[in-house]
């Protein structure tokens, strides 16, 4: 499963050509799932003093399209990975759900991987 945000058509469709059976779940700018845990949009089942629990990045809102995608198993991951980079996806940010970051909503994850990127062109120049 793919949860796309902030996506125009073009991104949309390159993203569910690229991802062949996998399902994405597309929500448009400003869409209010924005705010939601991506764990929950992606059908896990997240304990309550989990989505209490305070330890969250900074949000941000999004200005580029971002892609969680969840459920996939390496090989299925690598294959995706490889369709978008055909597809010449270079803005669109990708990460892979996971057990510290099922809590977090879009703008939080967008806002790590914004930082994450800058802290590596830093180090790269």
């Amino acid at each position: 499963m793919i949860l796309l945000f902030h996506a125009d058509d073009a991104c949309r469709n390159d993203v569910c050509s690229a991802a062949g059976k996998a399902r994405v779940l597309h929500y448009p700018e400003g869409a209010k799932e924005e705010c939601a845990p991506i764990g929950l949009l992606a059908g896990e089942r997240i304990p309550l003093n989990e989505l209490r629990d305070g330890r969250r990045p900074a949000a941000e809102e999004l200005k580029e399209p971002l892609a969680v995608i969840a459920g996939a198993d390496e090989t299925s991951l690598d294959k995706l990975l490889a369709n978008l980079a055909g597809r010449d996806r270079r803005g669109l940010l990708k990460a892979v759900l996971t057990g510290n970051n099922r809590c977090w909503n879009a703008r939080q994850l967008y806002g790590e991987l914004v930082r994450e990127r800058d802290q590596m062109a830093k180090r790269r120049s």
